[in-house]
């Protein structure tokens, strides 16, 4: 996930409850559920984003006509349609003679990558790689020769046709979004301004801390 200044929310959240809608398949619920993603793009909602998608998958294909339109709509927000497509997904996966529809209804919200947030289209490339989608692969080819993919979520182009099995190896230096070079600069920054100890000063005519006993202009300073 992009950075972003979002601080855990102390709202209370009710897991229990939802958990038990799951086992229940209880589908009329599925309108009040989707009405909790809208909090990832308000807060970070860690129990949201990890455990609905499973609540979703288990409630069965009814979920889908739910949160395809959500996802759909360019009204909500980039993690809470996110969330959407991984649930989505989640569908598809437990559901298998949900596939097709399932693959139908994420490409063509990535069919609109110019227009998406290129963290939407990443996730929802994330979830096609799950499903190991390789007859999505032009489309997403397509995307990535835009740029409108986050490179900080699934990787590049070349990351992501090997995962889909379509390349045997890399044929150029890997691409890396904005996060990922800005936490190597922090970790540069952070490199150098480490203290260092020094040790006491060795004079040419001093033996060699080596242990070799020659004078260290004869030994390691020469090295």
């Amino acid at each position: 996930m992009p950075i972003n200044s979002r601080v855990p929310s102390t709202r209370p959240r009710f897991p229990h409850a939802w958990r038990i809608l799951a086992e229940l398949k209880a589908s009329e619920a599925l309108p009040a559920l989707v009405s909790l993603l809208p909090r990832l793009d308000d807060d970070v909602d860690d129990w949201i984003a990890s455990e609905l998608p499973s609540v979703f998958s288990k409630i069965g294909w009814e979920s889908v006509d739910v949160l395809a339109p959500f996802a759909a709509d360019e009204r909500n927000g980039i993690y809470a349609r996110g969330s959407a497509c991984r649930s989505i997904g989640e569908v598809a996966t437990t559901h298998p003679e949900q596939r097709g529809r399932c693959l139908e209804i994420l490409t063509n919200i990535l069919k609109s990558f110019e227009k998406n947030d290129q963290f939407l289209n990443a996730a929802i490339v994330s979830v096609l790689l799950d499903l190991d989608s390789v007859e999505s692969i032009d489309l997403i080819r397509d995307a990535y020769a835009k740029d409108c993919v986050d490179l900080d979520c699934v990787g590049d182009l070349e990351d992501v046709e090997s995962e889909l099995g379509l390349r045997a190896e890399r044929s150029t230096a890997p691409k890396r979004g904005k996060f990922f070079w800005r936490l190597q600069e922090l970790s540069e920054i952070q490199e150098a301004t480490r203290p260092r100890t020094i040790g006491p000063r060795i004079g040419r005519n001093d033996r060699c801390p080596c242990g070799s006993g020659k004078q260290y202009k004869k030994c390691c300073l020469e090295a």
